[in-house]
């Protein structure tokens, strides 16, 4: 009975030892940032170092969520599945945040689901430049009076605009009026043949006519009957 006692306290007080054992510690250093640290201002793209080790080492990863929120949300920067000791964990591009307060998370994941992680907090992000004040401007000197006359502004040149078009008036179209042809007061009298004048005329040159021939026809028969007698008359001679 006293041996069993003995053998439990044992396990008990071997139990509370392997508790309490230093590797603890060395499972805190296997999860560390040491830069950012807590408590200070951040801008741009922001270089996150520390350490990711551990025997049983399967993967990190680095989060961040904002300070502001009543329910944190972590979100992911990166997930590496290399050891790091004091050296670049992550790059963290803050540019794409608005300002404010935020905290880091650097968890190491082991091979038997166990999970090592550490907590930068109080990390103010402000990627805002501040705008300059502008200066009160210095009232101006007056200079001294000269007796050089100043000169006056400078002519304003004048700008020609093109001439516009103005629509003309449209002209009425003009309508042909067509007056009546009357005829005219003193027509010419209507040609007139007399045709009596004319038959007596053509008989009178008719007859005239006729007897121009018949005279001509008497001479001639007359003078053929006289030229015997009359080439006898001058041979005698």
């Amino acid at each position: 009975m006293l041996r069993s006692l003995k053998l439990t306290l044992f396990i008990f007080l071997f139990m509370a030892l392997w508790g309490a054992r230093p590797i603890l510690a060395q499972d805190e250093q296997s999860a560390q940032i040491t830069s950012p640290q807590s408590g200070q201002t951040l801008f741009g793209s922001v270089p996150i170092t520390g350490t990711a080790t551990h025997p049983q080492f399967q993967r990190y990863k680095v989060e961040f969520t904002s300070e502001e929120t009543s329910t944190p949300e972590w979100l992911l920067i990166a997930e590496v599945t290399q050891q790091v000791t004091n050296g670049p964990l992550a790059q963290w591009n803050t540019t794409l945040l608005p300002d404010g307060r935020y905290q880091l998370r650097l968890r190491v994941i082991l091979r038997d689901g166990t999970v090592l992680q550490t907590v930068v907090t109080s990390l103010v992000i402000s990627n805002k430049i501040p705008t300059a004040l502008p200066t009160a401007l210095q009232p101006a000197t007056p200079l001294p009076p000269t007796d050089a006359p100043t000169e006056g502004p400078s002519p304003t040149p004048l700008i020609l605009q093109p001439p516009t078009n103005t629509p003309r008036p449209l002209l009425p179209t003009p309508t042909a009026t067509f007056a009546p042809i009357t005829p005219a007061e003193d027509p010419a009298p209507p040609l007139v043949v007399a045709f009596d004048a004319l038959r007596g005329a053509f008989c009178t040159g008719t007859y005239c006519s006729l007897g121009i021939f018949v005279f001509l026809g008497v001479y001639s028969f007359f003078r053929a009957r006289l030229r015997p007698y009359l080439g006898r008359g001058s041979r005698r001679e």
